[in-house]
């Protein structure tokens, strides 16, 4: 039986995390080169995606029930901490690797008790991954990786 499209969309989520973490190979001794004055560095985006998807997750913890639709998701910036500041590749891959399971069981969740609002987080996290792996993308470009 062909996969549904929730199934679909929690199956992008999961390659948008494998895609994130190729385009950060490699990268180590470069993780805080900006390609541009004023463009963000590949910590910075990994941290922003970090604070920006735990947000997007206690906000989907917190909706009221109803209309997914209505439901806003915060936006942020990177929010660089100090500890993120200081942590090598391998640090951020794990974090990394921890917030996605922590992501996969709130989908999972979702999907028994709000399948729409669950499918509207995972769209949400496939949009926004996506976004800034192509901004990674172009930054492994400019450093010839």
């Amino acid at each position: 039986m062909p996969p549904s499209a929730t199934e679909s969309l929690f199956g992008a989520v999961g390659e948008a995390h494998a895609a994130l973490r190729r385009a950060l190979d490699g990268m180590d001794y470069c993780l805080d080169w900006r390609p541009q004055p004023g463009e963000w560095s590949a910590r910075e985006v990994v941290s922003h995606l970090l604070s920006q998807g735990r947000a997007l997750n206690q906000a989907a913890l917190q909706a009221p029930h109803g209309d997914p639709g209505t439901v806003e998701f915060p936006k942020s910036g990177p929010r660089l901490t100090p500890e993120r500041r200081e942590q090598d590749l391998p640090e951020l891959l794990a974090e990394l690797d921890r917030f996605a399971a922590e992501t996969a069981s709130l989908l999972a969740d979702l999907l028994k008790q709000r399948p729409q609002l669950a499918e509207r987080v995972a769209a949400e996290y496939q949009g926004h991954w996506q976004e800034h792996i192509r901004q990674l993308s172009q930054t492994r470009l400019s450093l010839g990786l």
